[in-house]
């Protein structure tokens, strides 16, 4: 894998980390089920970070299983949802990705082209992040446009041997003339994909 992804990674995890230490800032949104979201200002966007904390009576293995390696489920997830794939597998904690949300009136489709990789916390929990790629000889090619994951990570934390603490950030700029009131209105679509995602865990 090229050195410069390596290197956005490591800053992709040190920035998640980063946000999931923050405690003050954040305003408290909808709860679904077992999901709860939050935002807050971050740096100098316009667009809100997004928290999803989920406590998931599911195991850590089972949580990871979904978020690292099932596109289909995560696919079915999603109600905005066109499709999600992998792309290539770099290594045995490397892949990109490429997934497309929807278009809807007059809003047109976006899709997002991204290196994900898992890493071990010292806690024994799991992090993983995605880091934007800008193109890729296998990516599926549609009259998306391209969208940016500023932040976008998924650490989780063994609560016991059957349940876990799902911490979710985002930040995705979907580019183009989308005002950032409508994008920020959209964040309890990923609260409902998350909480609709536990099921499928619980099938592992």
């Amino acid at each position: 894998m090229d050195a410069s992804y390596t290197a956005q990674l490591d800053q992709q995890v040190a920035t998640v980390t980063k946000v999931a230490a923050m405690t003050e800032g954040w305003g408290k949104g909808k709860t679904l089920g077992s999901s709860t979201l939050y935002t807050r200002k971050y740096e100098n966007y316009d667009l809100l970070l997004a928290k999803i904390e989920t406590i998931a009576d599911v195991k850590l293995e089972s949580c990871v299983k979904y978020f690292n390696e099932d596109f289909e489920a995560q696919h079915k997830s999603k109600d905005n949802s066109d499709f999600i794939q992998e792309i290539e597998k770099i290594d045995a904690t490397t892949k990109v990705v490429q997934f497309k949300l929807k278009g809807k009136l007059l809003v047109s489709a976006r899709d997002f082209l991204c290196v994900q990789q898992i890493r071990d916390l010292p806690n024994g929990g799991k992090i993983i992040v995605k880091v934007n790629l800008p193109a890729h000889a296998k990516q599926v090619k549609n009259d998306a446009v391209r969208g940016e994951c500023v932040v976008n990570g998924n650490i989780f934390t063994p609560i016991d041997a059957n349940k876990t603490k799902i911490e979710s950030y985002y930040l995705m700029d979907p580019k183009g003339s989308i005002p950032a009131s409508l994008v920020n209105t959209q964040m309890e679509k990923q609260l409902e994909a998350q909480e609709k995602a536990i099921p499928f865990m619980k099938k592992y």
